[in-house]
């Protein structure tokens, strides 16, 4: 009977064990799915930043890419401003070249008379032509 009593302190004794080690295990595994989890939505949270990064660089791609035009139609109109300009001046030049090859009408002086001078500061313009005053 000793011997029985004995042997079965000692199935109890190794049940507890047990019952403490699978106790144990539980809260040990508990806490690695916890940590799993906490692990898991960090990398959301990373995955999410990286995407926004990637969007944000998209944006700043897409937005470098819109100065580029501006910067281009930009060149090109002030091309076409520099080319009018040009222009603008050849036809000045021209215009003071025929000015100074026809004769003003003074007062009194007969038509069709050439003056070789430059009109000076006193000169006018009528209806009818150029005529200096006197």
């Amino acid at each position: 009977v000793n011997h029985i009593t004995e042997v079965i302190q000692n199935v109890n004794e190794v049940a507890r064990t047990i019952a403490s080690a699978v106790e144990e295990q539980s809260i040990t595994t508990k806490e690695i799915a916890q940590n799993v989890a906490q692990t898991a939505s960090a990398a959301e949270m990373v995955s999410q930043g990286v995407s926004q990064s990637a969007q944000a660089g998209r944006d700043v791609n897409e937005r470098i890419q819109h100065i580029d035009e501006v910067l281009g139609q930009n060149l090109t109109g002030a091309s076409q401003t520099q080319q009018a300009s040009q222009e603008l001046m050849h036809l000045s030049d021209q215009l003071k070249g025929l000015l100074e090859r026809f004769r003003l009408k003074e007062h009194g002086a007969p038509s069709g008379e050439v003056i070789t001078s430059p009109p000076s500061s006193s000169t006018q313009i009528s209806g009818s032509g150029v005529a200096c005053a006197s």
